[in-house]
């Protein structure tokens, strides 16, 4: 068993090695293989190359010459050449121009060696060359039909040219004939839809013949494939909204923001035009988007008071007139509409100074002589009033605030209204501190009358005091129009001319502290009451301010 055994290691171990050998000797051929492969790859893309060289050498020589065969080229001029364009199939695709570029080649060289590449299309070039001089010289010597003969003859040939149709379309439109110009630009849209200009023209076109509904569309083409025209589109869009095409206007108002979403000439000029729909809740989401957007524009800000008054809600909407003032003081029109609430709510004297206004920064408004006729017809002066009618009259005779200016003068008794009393004197903060506890985002509809706070707060400003006083009269109108970063502004900028005003120290101590900046608030109030230790608002708002800090330094 023990000897039988030891045969049978003995053999196993003897195949194992043989096997071993084997798969080594395998291997080796294997690898000798693989090698003898590569080289023989490498032989092939080797020889490829060369063949790919020689090919592109017998390429060039082609084309070397065919320069050659071309009257004054040389040698040194046709290396150029094919380095340029090695093949025949390149240098037949080059232009004159193109050929040109080359250097040594002369214009005149590059179109002799077109004229042998591609004789009858260099021919064709040039009297399409000699018909567009041919247009140009009958168009300046004014023989319109005559040049648009030669730009129909060209066309014949080359009916793929968007310029000879361009060029056709402008003669077309000196003619005056749109429609056919109209066809032209057409032509060009239908061979190229990406064409800017044919669009612009078109829609211009199409404008001038009155066919709004194709117009439209047209310009808004036009606008999605140059989003820089969006300035021309709206002004576009404000002129049909000025001639009355309000739902056109609209469609290209809502254009333009679909590519420049906070652009406020067009979102003012779609709010107007649905005003001018009848649509004011829609005038009034978009007026408030765009506050929420930009809450210092005052035109925006003009119009959603506009809005609130027509609602009714005239208290709320002076405060949106109010903000508009104080972001835009030269800015006549929430002048004019603050006017007439005063005017309507039994406040001339107020009224008057807001039209006054209007006039001084628009001269030429006739809303605000006419204004200024019926307000000065309530506070009883009878000649003013004339005046101010006079001059409304002769800015615009049938104006229709001319025209209920001239009734109200003309009204029995009018002439004889003893003015109310005057309001003289120094603004009061208390309506100021009034005015901030009542302030809310959204104020709510007022009583018809007038409060008291509200009556202070109007009877207060009198911007036309000295420069720290307007700016103390901003910063109040800012406060009242819910805005107290710009009131701040105002107030600082009040205190850098008259930095010992004790209501400018107190007033700034109020927008800190509604902006919950009360230890700014605190030195505020004290400086006030270093200035005026008896001054009461400072001393309230002080007296709150410290619980306030104190109930902090408790928690």
């Amino acid at each position: 068993m023990d000897r039988a055994r030891a045969e049978t290691e003995a053999f196993v171990r003897s195949r194992t090695e043989e096997l071993t050998a084997k798969e080594q000797g395998i291997a080796g051929r294997e690898a000798a293989i693989a090698s003898k492969e590569e080289v023989v790859e490498a032989r092939a893309h080797a020889a490829a190359e060369r063949l790919a060289g020689l090919e592109k050498d017998t390429a060039r020589r082609e084309v070397l010459r065919f320069l050659t065969t071309v009257p004054g080229v040389s040698l040194d001029q046709a290396d150029v050449i094919a380095t340029a364009f090695p093949d025949m199939a390149s240098l037949g695709a080059a232009d004159a121009k193109a050929l040109a570029q080359c250097k040594g080649v002369t214009a005149a060289l590059a179109r002799a060696i077109r004229l042998e590449l591609a004789p009858g299309e260099v021919e064709q070039e040039q009297r399409a060359t000699r018909l567009r001089e041919e247009a140009q010289g009958f168009i300046e010597e004014g023989e319109y039909r005559a040049a648009l003969d030669c730009y129909d003859r060209l066309l014949r040939e080359r009916p793929e040219d968007v310029a000879v149709w361009f060029d056709r379309a402008e003669l077309l439109v000196l003619l005056d004939r749109p429609e056919e110009a109209l066809q032209c630009y057409t032509r060009i849209v239908d061979v190229d839809r990406g064409n800017r200009q044919a669009w612009y023209e078109r829609a211009n076109l199409l404008f001038g013949l009155g066919r709004l509904a194709d117009a439209v569309p047209a310009l808004r083409e036009a606008l999605r494939l140059e989003p820089s025209r969006s300035g021309d589109v709206v002004q576009k869009a404000e002129q049909l909204r000025r001639d009355r095409h309000a739902s056109e206007a609209v469609s290209l108002f809502q254009a333009v923001l679909e590519v420049a979403p906070d652009d406020p000439r067009a979102t003012l000029g779609l709010g107007d035009a649905f005003l001018d729909l009848g649509d004011s809740e829609a005038a009034e989401v978009l007026f408030t988007r765009a506050l929420g957007k930009n809450p210092q524009n005052a035109p925006i800000l003009h119009r959603k008071g506009a809005l609130l008054d027509q609602k009714g809600r005239w208290g709320a909407a002076i405060q949106y007139y109010n903000r508009a003032i104080a972001l835009q003081w030269n800015f006549p029109d929430p002048w004019l509409a603050k006017g007439r609430i005063l005017l309507t709510h039994d406040h001339p004297k107020e009224a008057l100074e807001c039209f006054e206004k209007a006039a001084a920064f628009d001269p030429k408004r006739i809303a605000a002589w006419a204004g200024q006729a019926r307000a000065q017809a309530v506070l009883g002066n009878a000649r003013e009033a004339r005046a101010a009618l006079a001059k409304a009259t002769e800015l615009g005779p049938d104006d229709p605030e001319v025209r209920e200016a001239r009734e109200a003068l003309a009204e029995p008794g009018s002439e004889a209204q003893p003015a109310p009393p005057s309001h003289e004197g120094a603004p009061d903060l208390s309506s100021l501190a009034k005015a901030f506890e009542a302030i809310e985002d959204e104020p709510e509809p007022v009583p018809t009358s007038a409060s008291a706070d509200f009556q202070s707060f109007v009877e207060s400003v009198e911007p036309d005091r000295e420069d720290a006083q307007v700016l103390l009269q901003l910063a109040e109108l800012a406060m009242e129009g819910g805005d107290p970063q710009m009131a701040l502004l105002r107030y600082e900028q009040a205190l850098e001319k008259q930095p010992r005003n004790a209501d400018a120290w107190t007033g700034k101590g109020i927008v800190l502290q509604h902006l919950e900046r009360y230890r700014e608030a605190l030195e505020a109030y004290d400086r006030a009451l270093s200035l005026k230790p008896d001054h009461g608002i400072a001393q309230k708002w002080r007296a709150t301010c410290v619980r306030h800090l104190e109930r902090e330094a408790s928690d």
